[in-house]
């Protein structure tokens, strides 16, 4: 994370350094306002306290302040009380907090859905070039995708790449604050892509690359698991999320496996006319294969499998072809490889817009491949 992180953080989630409180006693209405104050000295209001009684209070916390606060709580935070000491506890517990791990659950509107039910058929991945003009150091998310964030016009994203953790503000769909530490640590040159996969409510996992196509390595790249702050103890990132949404998710590859392969056998491709009846492969894996003495590579989406002839470093032939057919290929579209622990090619395909595009064996599973055979026949 970039040393300085923390101060943009603070102009997007600020950081509160005490609480206080407003009485309320006018005619028959007791209660009180509370507020916290921030670091710069402003008040904002958090709760509000009423009669539950004769003698006892409710006390309640303003749907503005979990709404725009929403990555300072986990999921299932409690937002009213009866007891006082509770609530003061709560109130607390907000003095000199910064954004903490909230559970993987893409239905965690503002922390106020509830996580009894799952909305099926997610994308987790978006596409997106880099821009590197001084007013334009921003990250535009695709109109598609935005709706699988069930994010507020303004919230904090936490982003990781490989070890660092950063934070940026995110407006009306587009990441503002803090992106620009992401470009100046990761010094993108020009036609730069970013690749960033969701694992959690408004947490990314990101991933650059070059203007050759080339996955780039950074000294924090890492094949780790993700390690979430403030996560319990010995929890396990991809297990939850596969356990959670994992079933809904429609993509080749889920941003945690995605992690786990190398980066030196990751590359991106745009479908082109040169590309169309063949397609080079990045020079790593040309080197894989000279060593290996492939003649062909299994590319896999999903659960479905392509066995595709290799010559003079190029997936071609008659099995290339099979593959453009079923998956649609267009002028325009980008195909993302990577390298599993078996060897073989994982590719996700994305449209112009920047998004996944999905098919109709990532939902159902149980097609095989001679049915798909026959349907691309």
């Amino acid at each position: 994370m970039h040393p300085n992180s923390h101060n943009w953080l603070a102009a997007t989630c600020p950081t509160f350094i005490s609480n206080i409180s407003v009485r309320k006693n006018t005619g028959e209405r007791r209660g009180s306002d509370y507020y916290l104050q921030t670091d710069d000295g402003k008040l904002v209001p958090v709760a509000s306290s009423f009669p539950r009684g004769a003698k006892n209070l409710r006390y309640i916390v303003n749907r503005d302040f979990i709404i725009c606060y929403s990555s300072m709580f986990t999921l299932g935070s409690t937002f009213e009380w009866d007891v006082c000491e509770q609530f003061n506890l709560w109130m607390q517990s907000l003095i000199n907090c910064i954004p903490r791990y909230i559970q993987p659950h893409l239905r965690a509107m503002n922390q106020l859905a509830s996580p009894t039910q799952h909305t099926a058929n997610h994308l987790c991945w978006f596409l997106a070039p880099i821009k590197l003009q001084y007013n334009e150091m921003q990250m535009q998310i695709p109109s598609l995708f935005q709706q699988y964030m069930f994010a507020p016009n303004q919230a904090i994203l936490t982003i990781k790449s490989g070890q660092r953790t950063y934070y940026a503000k995110i407006e009306d769909s587009v990441i503002t604050i803090g992106w620009q530490y992401i470009i100046l640590d990761h010094t993108f040159g020009k036609d730069y892509t970013a690749l960033f996969g969701l694992i959690g409510h408004l947490m990314f996992d990101m991933f650059i690359f070059d203007s050759e196509g080339n996955s780039v390595q950074y000294n924090w790249s890492t094949t780790e698991p993700v390690k979430h702050p403030n996560a319990p103890p010995a929890w396990d990132s991809n297990q939850t999320f596969l356990k959670i949404t994992g079933a809904n998710f429609l993509t080749a590859c889920t941003p945690h496996l995605f992690r786990q392969t190398g980066t030196e056998y990751r590359f991106r491709k745009k479908i082109t006319m040169l590309n169309w009846s063949a397609m080079e492969l990045c020079p790593s894996l040309q080197e894989l294969a000279y060593l290996q003495g492939f003649n062909q590579f299994t590319v896999k989406t999903k659960e479905q499998t392509w066995r595709i002839s290799y010559t003079d470093g190029r997936l071609q032939g008659l099995s290339w072809e099979s593959f453009v057919i079923a998956h649609n290929l267009r002028l325009d579209d980008t195909l993302i490889f990577s390298m599993d622990a078996d060897l073989n090619l994982i590719a996700m395909v994305f449209d112009q817009d920047g998004c996944e595009r999905t098919f109709f064996w990532y939902t159902n599973i149980e097609h095989d491949a001679a049915s798909l055979n026959q349907q691309v026949q």
